[in-house]
């Protein structure tokens, strides 16, 4: 018998049969919330597969339809985009991607699927954070799946744009900024601000994590400071006194020469940019000029107000001389020249489509959008969830969760794009990541405060919710969700024109102008001037066997005397229109 026993201990054996039930359910509980996820990616992946196929082989939009000629660009002429409305990286992600599994013929089929493995990506990013805040698997889950069936992020990861990688990045740099504020290890700083820097070259609008790193910084000073000492002791120190007045000093003084000696010329040629925004200079750019001319006279006066006030206290001021905060905006400005390194051959190019993105947010419209992204909210997303972020915010309050890093990129994010002059649904999506992590926390806190009342009520109340949020948004999904099999009119003008087979094209205004170059037909854009009455010559001197597509608003343009040199062969009044004509 002992022999017998000394065997079981020595083969481990020494456990009765419930006690191994017991292992091996513990081990399936430390791994069921993986699962899970895994579960809500597979099955998001299902709901969004459809909307791979909208459209093929033509854009679903404008925006993707940019996109593909940005790889067009990279597969025929060369990695420098020469174009920097938007920054680079995305595009190379995506151009790589596709090379590597086809073609450019079949770039919006594998960049679409790219943007779908990205959308789960971001769900997973949100999973962790929401992990990290709130240390509760079922709020994890929850902010997992909101981001997965979101209508908004949905539509957005459908076609080939940057703003589901921007939230992916986003997302990361803010939790690892939280962790290195926490922690003051500089692994997480470091890694955030590189993270940054591939955001911003990603999209511009990521230079407000930027913005909240640096004020997270100024805000975290002196709790960061006592956690720090002894690691990496040269960021630890600052400017002194006397210098951080003198920086501020000189500031001042660059600001206010700019205010005399305003560049009008220079601005000029910015806003004559070699892309297709903002091509022109008219009576608006006056307003531009002013506008930017003041807010350069604001900084000035900020400046100066900060000269004094570091000289009379240099203790209030002297978080701002922390060599930290420039060590990290320099990490920042390398991760994004690492991810778009033709900003620095063509810096010319880069400064005027710069310029001409600032003024086309700037003077876009009459007013501003602060009610617009609100709208956007109410039409395209939760209202549930919507009260569920409020009450999640609550109870991180109570529950002393430090929410400071997220809620400063809200606000600023909501700042930024509320004060713009232009909004697209869209500029929604690297915001929801963060309303869905604290909502999760929010149904998650619900739950468990009625289940004091009746154990195993929990259960039933986040069924419940969930079901109830489901039906909301899932009568918010993209209607193309459901409609794969039908087509736009661009798609429609597409193929008129492959089964005319014209010998060249000509087009201005929306149109399958991409899409016709990938085909193998040689395609050209009209001038502008060409539409008007004195300048028709372009267009008269064409050739019978050429086409001419034009979108409704560019049709509406033409005058009846030029419209008359040409025959009608399609037109279609669906969505924007499209018009093709021939010479007579």
């Amino acid at each position: 018998m002992k022999l017998i026993n000394s065997t079981r201990r020595y083969l481990h054996l020494d456990i009765n049969f419930s006690d191994y039930i017991f292992q091996k359910f513990n081990v399936l509980k430390g791994v069921w919330e993986y699962l899970a996820l895994i579960s809500i990616l597979g099955l998001g992946f299902v709901v969004r597969y459809p909307l791979v196929l909208y459209n093929l082989p033509v854009s679903a939009n404008v925006d993707e339809r940019l996109s593909l000629a940005i790889l067009y660009r990279f597969e025929n002429v060369g990695l420098n985009p020469e174009w920097f409305h938007y920054p680079s990286f995305f595009y190379y992600l995506t151009f790589f991607w596709c090379d590597f599994w086809g073609d450019i013929n079949s770039a919006l089929f594998y960049g679409r699927i790219l943007n779908l493995l990205f959308g789960c990506g971001l769900a997973v990013s949100v999973f962790f954070l929401s992990q990290y805040l709130y240390k509760s698997k079922t709020a994890s889950l929850i902010a997992a799946a909101l981001t997965m069936f979101s209508p908004l992020l949905i539509e957005s990861g459908s076609y080939i744009i940057t703003d589901i990688l921007l939230a992916i990045l986003s997302v990361i740099a803010l939790l690892l900024l939280m962790r290195f504020f926490e922690t003051a290890q500089y692994k997480f700083w470091l890694m955030g601000a590189l993270v940054i820097g591939l955001a911003i070259s990603t999209k511009y609008t990521a230079l407000i994590v930027a913005i909240t790193y640096v004020i997270s910084e100024l805000i975290n000073y002196k709790s960061l400071s006592e956690k720090s000492r002894g690691n990496w002791l040269l960021l630890n120190k600052g400017f002194t006194h006397f210098q951080l007045t003198g920086i501020f000093s000189i500031l001042s003084l660059i600001l206010f020469a700019i205010v005399i000696l305003f560049p009008h010329d220079l601005l000029m040629s910015i806003l004559q940019t070699s892309g297709d925004l903002n091509s022109t200079v008219d009576a608006k750019d006056i307003i531009f000029f002013n506008s930017l001319r003041k807010k350069v006279l604001y900084l000035g006066i900020l400046s100066l107000i900060c000269t004094v006030l570091s000289y009379r206290f240099p203790r209030l001021f002297e978080r701002f001389g922390l060599f930290r905060i420039y060590m990290g905006i320099g990490i920042i400005t390398v991760g994004f020249l690492l991810a778009s390194p033709y900003v620095l051959v063509s810096w010319k190019t880069f400064i005027y489509d710069f310029g001409s993105e600032l003024k086309h947010n700037a003077l876009h419209t009459e007013d501003s959008q602060w009610l617009a992204y609100i709208r956007y909210y109410f039409d395209k997303e939760s209202m549930v969830v919507l009260a569920f972020f409020i009450i999640g915010i609550f109870m991180s309050f109570k529950r002393k969760i430090n929410l400071g890093v997220l809620l400063t990129y809200l606000i600023l994010y909501y700042i930024v794009i509320g004060s713009s002059t232009r909004s697209f649904p869209r500029y929604l999506v690297p915001a929801l990541p963060i309303l869905f992590a604290i909502s999760g926390f929010g149904i998650d806190c619900v739950g468990s405060y009625l289940n004091k009342y009746r154990k195993g009520f929990r259960s039933i109340v986040l069924l419940f919710v969930i079901v109830v949020i489901g039906f909301e948004v899932y009568a918010k999904f993209p209607s193309s969700l459901f409609q794969n099999y039908n087509k736009d009119e661009i798609f429609d003008s597409y193929q008129f024109v492959k089964k005319y087979n014209p010998s060249q094209v000509y087009f201005s205004g929306d149109s399958p102008n991409v899409e016709l170059r990938i085909a193998g037909l040689e395609v050209e854009k009209i001038p502008e001037k060409a539409l008007l009455l004195d300048n028709y010559d372009f267009l008269t001197n064409l050739k019978p066997n050429q086409l001419i597509i034009l979108d409704g608003a560019k049709n509406t343009q033409i005058y009846p005397e030029v419209r008359q040199q040409f025959k009608l062969l399609w037109s279609t009044n669906r969505g924007g229109g499209q018009y093709i004509y021939k010479i007579h």
